[in-house]
């Protein structure tokens, strides 16, 4: 009887050797995740100073960072938390893009004196620890509070 088990697990070990498919590092297969984009407007809305002055100001988004509507002549602008001014043109009577393509906004200005719409921006990702370069950037969508 000792000298039949080894035997019998030898045989066993020999026939999982001959079945099981070798894993090679060659047929790890990498799929690209599709880039966001932000899209400039086919045409952009011809908006008046004036028009402009009703959205200028500050905006409190859902993840707590403020918005800051400004221009200076006929340039307006956006910026998130001071962190650097975009320029932005009108794609319709409420919504703006910049020029660069890291924001756009709908804003809905109520008769209540409240404010709806959301702001779309990119973000770059972040890469994680041991892996290739990631794609890019993120889209992140944050509503007005």
């Amino acid at each position: 009887m000792k000298h039949i088990l080894p035997g019998i697990l030898l045989a066993a070990a020999a026939s999982l050797a001959t079945t099981a498919a070798p894993v090679l590092a060659e047929e790890t297969v990498k799929i690209p995740a599709p880039t966001q984009t932000i899209d400039l407007p086919a045409h952009r809305y011809p908006m008046a100073r004036q028009d402009f002055d009703d959205f200028r100001g500050a905006y409190e988004l859902s993840n707590g960072q403020t918005l800051y509507l400004t221009h200076n002549g006929i340039a307006m602008y956006a910026e998130i938390d001071r962190q650097g001014a975009h320029r932005i043109v009108a794609a319709s009577p409420d919504s703006f893009v910049a020029l660069d393509r890291q924001l756009k906004m709908r804003i809905d200005l109520k008769q209540d004196g409240t404010v709806g719409g959301e702001l779309t921006m990119v973000v770059p990702r972040k890469q994680l620890a041991g892996t290739e370069a990631a794609p890019q950037q993120d889209v992140i969508v944050y509503a007005f509070r």
